[in-house]
C-alpha cells in the first residue's frame, strides 16, 4: 500500500484530461489521506530490476511514493520507497481505469530496502519540509 499525496511534478502530469482534473485536484486539499493499493508482491520489481511499461499506452510516467509494507494480516511491518509506472493514456480515458493503468506485471518497483517497524516504537512520519535540513538526519523521522 502506498501513501500520498503525490509529489508536485507527478501532480502536474496527473492532470491528463480536463474532465478528470477535478478528481485529482481535490485529493491535495482533502482531510482524508490518499492511500491506495500498489501491487501484490509477485508483480513488483526489486532493487536493480527493470520496470515494465504497458504496450497499449503512449504516455507513461513514474510516480515515486512512500510505501507501507503489510504482512498477511494487514499489519504494517515496514516502510519502503515505491515507484509505480502509471499509464496516463489509459487513466486519461476514464479515472475508473486507474487499476488497469497502474497494476500490472513489473509496473511497480520497491526498495532498495525496507525500514522495519520495531517493537513498540512509534511509526515513521514524513518530515516537515520547513524544518531546518541541517538538523535532520533523515527524510523520515520518529
Amino acid at each position: 500500500m502506498a501513501a500520498g499525496p503525490q509529489i508536485q511534478p507527478v501532480r502536474a502530469t496527473a492532470l491528463v484530461d480536463a474532465a478528470a482534473a477535478d478528481v485529482y485536484e481535490r485529493v491535495y486539499d482533502a482531510p482524508r489521506p490518499e492511500l491506495f493499493f500498489e501491487s501484490v508482491a509477485w508483480r513488483v520489481v526489486g532493487d536493480g530490476g527493470t520496470v515494465a511499461v504497458r504496450a497499449d499506452s503512449t504516455i507513461d510516467v513514474p510516480e515515486p511514493e512512500l510505501a507501507l509494507v503489510l504482512n498477511t494480516h494487514g499489519k504494517i511491518v515496514g516502510y519502503t520507497i515505491c515507484d509505480d509506472m502509471s499509464s496516463r493514456t489509459i487513466e486519461g480515458e476514464n479515472p475508473l481505469y486507474l487499476p488497469q493503468a497502474e497494476i500490472y506485471l513489473g509496473g511497480c518497483a520497491v526498495g532498495p530496502a525496507i525500514r522495519p517497524v520495531l517493537g513498540g516504537r512509534r511509526p515513521l512520519r514524513a518530515a516537515d519540509p520547513h524544518d531546518d535540513p541541517s538538523r535532520r538526519r533523515s527524510h523520515l523521522v520518529r
